[in-house]
C-alpha cells in the first residue's frame, strides 16, 4: 500500500544511540532505506554489517533456554509499547531480572509457562494472558458448578453437581485453604484484583483426568468433605434466562418492566420488540459478562449523538515509548438517535466480569447518565488487544490501545464506577435469589 502508516517519521540516518547494560551500547538506526540505489550495509562507517544467521529449530524439551529466550522477547515488546505503564504500579526493570533469575531455574515446561504468566501478571493488564499452544486440553477436566468470591470467601453459586449447592462456602481446596489457594492462582493473572480474582475461580473449577478434586466445605455451619470426580465437557451452563422477556407486567401504573440480557441479545434480537421496549416504564439491562452487539439500544434512550470513550492508538517510532505521547485518536463510536425513543426508566446490573466491549457500553451508560448502574466496577481493561508468538510455542495477549474516559480520566484499573454499590449474599445465593435484580425492580417500582 501507498501512505505513511504515522504522521510523524524520523529522518533517514537517524538513529538510536544509548547504553543498554553497563559497558554495552547499540546504535540502531530508525529508518532502513529501500531503493535499488542504496541498501543498509552499502556504507560500513555508518551501517550494520548484515550477516547470513543459520536458524536452529527450537528444542521444546530444553526449558531453561525457551523460558530466557520467552522472557527477553515479552520484555521487550512491553517495554517498547505497552501504553499503561503511566498508570500502573510496577518496577519493570526489576520485573526483568527476577524473570530471568525464575527462567534458568526452570525445569518444567509447566514453571516456563507461569515465569511468563508471572511477567504478564506485573502488567495489571486484564486482557494480558498467555496461551501455553502445546497444551493437550483433553487432558482437561471440569467442576459442573461454578465458584465467586463472596463475603470475602470462595462460595458455589451454581450447581449441576449432587454434591455441591448453591451458597456452600469452600474452606479447603485440595487439602490448602481456599483462600491462599486463591491468592497463588491470582498472581499468574493480570489485571486489577476483581479481574484477577475471577480468572483464578475459574481455574478452581478445573482439574486433570484422574484427579478427582477434593473439597471441604461448610454448609448450615457443618463441615463436610468432599472427593468429587470432574468431568470431560464442562455440562454445567448458568441458568437459562430468556434473552428479553417481561418482569412485572403492565398495569394502572403503566406498561411492563422489561429484563433485557445483554450479554446474549443482538441487534437482531432487539428489532422485533423495540416498540415493547418504548412503551415500557422501566428497563433492567445485564451486563454481568460480555456483550454480543446490542449497543444499538443506546441509541433509542436518547436525543443526541452518543459517543464511546476515546480510544488511542499509539504511534510509537522510538525505544522506551519516549514519544508515547503521539496518537492517532480518530476512531471512536459515534451513535445517533433512532425512532422509538424509549420513555422509562433504564437500570444496568455489572461486575468484574464485565471487560473490554462490555465496558465500551458501559462508559457510554455511565457519561452520559442514561441510568442507574447497580452492582461493583467493571474490569477495568479495555483497548485493542495485540497478541504475539514467544519461542517454545507461548502466546501472549496484552492491550495495545490505550483508552481513557470521556473527561481524559484514567479507566484502566478502574474500570466503570457503579451509582449504587452492591454485591450479592451468602444467604441471597442460597435462597437462589437474583439480589440486584430485585434491587433494580425495586428502584423501577419506586417510580411508581
Amino acid at each position: 500500500g501507498s501512505g505513511k502508516l504515522f504522521d510523524f517519521i524520523p529522518e533517514l540516518g537517524e538513529v538510536v544511540d544509548a547504553e543498554v547494560a553497563e559497558g554495552v551500547r547499540i546504535r540502531m538506526p530508525l529508518v532502513l532505506p529501500i531503493s535499488h540505489e542504496y541498501q543498509l550495509g552499502d556504507d560500513p562507517e555508518t551501517d550494520f554489517v548484515i550477516r547470513d544467521v543459520s536458524v536452529q529449530p527450537v528444542d521444546f524439551e530444553n526449558h531453561q533456554v525457551i523460558c530466557c529466550a520467552s522472557t527477553i522477547v515479552a520484555w521487550n515488546v512491553f517495554q517498547h509499547f505497552y501504553p499503561y505503564f503511566d498508570v500502573v504500579d510496577t518496577d519493570w526493570e526489576q520485573v526483568l531480572d527476577r524473570s530471568l533469575s525464575d527462567a534458568v531455574k526452570c525445569d518444567t515446561r509447566k514453571e516456563c509457562v507461569n515465569t511468563i504468566r508471572r511477567l504478564v501478571a506485573e502488567l495489571q493488564d486484564g486482557h494480558g494472558h498467555v496461551a501455553d499452544q502445546r497444551q493437550v486440553f483433553d487432558d482437561l477436566r471440569f467442576l459442573q458448578a461454578r465458584f465467586a468470591w463472596v463475603e470475602e470467601q470462595v462460595v458455589v453459586t451454581e450447581s449441576d453437581d449432587e454434591n455441591l449447592q448453591p451458597g456452600d462456602v469452600v474452606i479447603n481446596y485440595d487439602s490448602q485453604d481456599a483462600t491462599e489457594k486463591l491468592g497463588e492462582l491470582m498472581s499468574l493473572h493480570s489485571g486489577g484484583a476483581p479481574w484477577r480474582r475471577l480468572r483464578a475461580l475459574g481455574e478452581l473449577e478445573q482439574g486433570k483426568v484422574g484427579e478427582p478434586l477434593k473439597l471441604t466445605i461448610r454448609r448450615d455451619g457443618e463441615l463436610i468433605d468432599l472427593e468429587i470426580e470432574l468431568v470431560k465437557r464442562r455440562r454445567f451452563v448458568r441458568a437459562s434466562e430468556d434473552k428479553i422477556k417481561v418482569l412485572v407486567e403492565g398495569g394502572e401504573a403503566g406498561g411492563a418492566i422489561y429484563y433485557v440480557d445483554f450479554r446474549q441479545v443482538t441487534p437482531d434480537d432487539l428489532q422485533p420488540v423495540l416498540d415493547d421496549l418504548a412503551e415500557a416504564r422501566g428497563i433492567v439491562f445485564d451486563v454481568r459478562g460480555y456483550p454480543r452487539g446490542g449497543e444499538m439500544v443506546f441509541r433509542h434512550m436518547t436525543d443526541q449523538v452518543l459517543k464511546s470513550a476515546k480510544w488511542q492508538i499509539p504511534q510509537q517510532i522510538k525505544p522506551d515509548r519516549s514519544e508515547m505521547t503521539n496518537f492517532d485518536t480518530e476512531g471512536r463510536w459515534e451513535l445517533s438517535p433512532l425512532e422509538p425513543q424509549f420513555q422509562g426508566k433504564f437500570i444496568f446490573l455489572t461486575d468484574e466480569s464485565a471487560i473490554s466491549y462490555a465496558e465500551s457500553c458501559m462508559a457510554i451508560v455511565s457519561h452520559y447518565q442514561l441510568g442507574e448502574i447497580i452492582g461493583s466496577p467493571t474490569a477495568g481493561a479495555n483497548g485493542n488487544v495485540n497478541p504475539f508468538d514467544l519461542p517454545g510455542a507461548l502466546r501472549v495477549s496484552w492491550t495495545g490501545m490505550r483508552v481513557i474516559n470521556h473527561d481524559d480520566s484514567q479507566h484502566h484499573l478502574l474500570g466503570v464506577q457503579p451509582t449504587i454499590p452492591m454485591r450479592p449474599t451468602i444467604e441471597g445465593i442460597k435462597a437462589g435469589r437474583d439480589e440486584l435484580l430485585e434491587k433494580a425492580i425495586s428502584l423501577i417500582q419506586e417510580e411508581e
